[in-house]
């Protein structure tokens, strides 16, 4: 098994922006949470991956018919902001707004 302080070093490096890094403080927070908060395993959580993983939701998107704001985040790699600019496309009257300098977490 991956030692906890190993996997927390991998998900603040995937899931943090490059901003959130370059400051100690903030990092050694984050390293904290996933150290002692540890992402969940097993087959439901790969069943799930497996399920959205090349799906296209789009046209199903476009059926919406309810306020919606979609936020993006600039740095996150996990769920580009270009993925919440095409929601909001789609969906009719929809508004985006991007927040920059965050990650998928932070």
């Amino acid at each position: 098994a991956v030692p906890a302080s190993h996997e927390a070093v991998f998900r603040a490096l995937c899931y943090l922006s490059p901003h959130t890094l370059r400051d100690p403080r903030a990092v050694q927070d984050w390293l904290d949470v996933f150290t002692y908060a540890q992402a969940p395993t097993g087959p439901g959580i790969r069943a799930q991956y497996d399920a959205m993983r090349g799906v296209d939701q789009l046209p199903r998107y476009a059926e919406l018919d309810v306020p919606l704001l979609c936020i993006g985040f600039a740095d996150d790699v996990m769920i580009p902001a270009a993925a919440g600019r095409d929601i909001a496309d789609t969906v009719p009257g929809a508004r985006y707004t991007e927040m920059e300098r965050c990650g998928h977490y932070g």
